[in-house]
């Protein structure tokens, strides 16, 4: 089952609001997002993610010296959220800066089965800071007949 609501004119404010979810037989996704395009009546655009994703995965634990194949399910959460801050510089550009912080956990399912080395640290924490330029010259962002976006 895939939901995808989205609302870019929330209440008549002029704010966005973003709901997903995705649940299947492998996993599930959720991801909430908000948008303000005139942070506290600023040119500056501000927007908050939240997520979250669980993928069931099966590893192979190949024994090459007795040759026999057995397999492992464990679960991979990763949750997280981000705030993306943007200011126009000019007609066309705009200038972005993102913080995201994000947590990964794998879970084995069998109880006493530890997760390889390879596949990194069953808990993880990352934080990531992403600067950015957009160039949008198109005539209209519904319908462009012209101009580009970078």
């Amino acid at each position: 089952m895939f939901v995808d609501l989205q609302e870019n004119n929330l209440f008549g404010s002029g704010r966005s609001a973003r709901l997903k979810v995705d649940l299947a037989q492998e996993g599930s996704a959720y991801n909430i997002s908000l948008t303000d395009p005139y942070f506290m009546d600023t040119r500056l655009a501000v927007t908050l993610n939240i997520y979250r994703d669980v993928l069931t995965r099966t590893i192979d634990a190949n024994q090459i010296t007795t040759g026999t194949s057995t397999t492992h399910d464990y679960d991979e959460t990763k949750t997280g959220g981000s705030i993306t801050v943007s200011y126009p510089i000019n007609q066309y550009l705009r200038a972005s800066l993102q913080l995201q912080h994000k947590t990964i956990k794998l879970d084995p399912a069998d109880e006493g089965y530890v997760i390889p080395a390879p596949l990194g640290p069953t808990d993880s924490q990352s934080n990531i800071l992403t600067p950015g330029i957009t160039y949008d010259s198109r005539d209209n962002i519904f319908w462009p007949t012209q101009g580009v976006r970078y």
